[in-house]
C-alpha cells in the first residue's frame, strides 16, 4: 500500500522544477516525459517512460494481485507466470 500511495504522489506531484532568473515551471513525471521528445533529448524519452511510470507500476500492479489473494488463504490463479514477469522487471 505504501509504494502505491507513493507512486501516485510521484505521478501527480510535480517532479521537475526549473528556476531562471526569476521564471520558474514545473513538470509531473508524465508532462516531463512527453516534453524530452520535443527537445534534443528526444531518445531519452524511450526508456524514461517504461522505466519510470509504466514498470513501477506492473510491480505494484502485480504485487497487490498477489497479495490479495494470499490474504484470502488461496493461490492466486497464474501465479508462477506473475512472479517471473516480477522478477524480469526487476532492476
Amino acid at each position: 500500500m505504501a509504494a502505491a500511495v507513493v507512486f501516485a504522489m510521484a505521478n501527480l506531484c510535480p517532479a521537475v522544477r526549473i528556476n531562471l532568473r526569476g521564471l520558474y515551471g514545473e513538470a509531473t513525471l508524465w508532462q516531463s516525459a512527453p516534453a524530452l521528445t520535443h527537445s534534443q533529448s528526444g531518445l531519452i524519452a524511450v526508456p524514461t517512460v517504461p522505466s519510470v511510470i509504466v514498470v513501477p507500476f506492473a510491480q505494484i500492479g502485480l504485487l497487490a494481485w498477489g497479495l490479495a489473494f494470499v490474504r484470502d488463504g488461496r493461490r492466486a490463479p497464474g501465479f508462477t507466470r506473475a512472479m517471473r514477469v516480477l522478477v524480469a522487471l526487476w532492476p
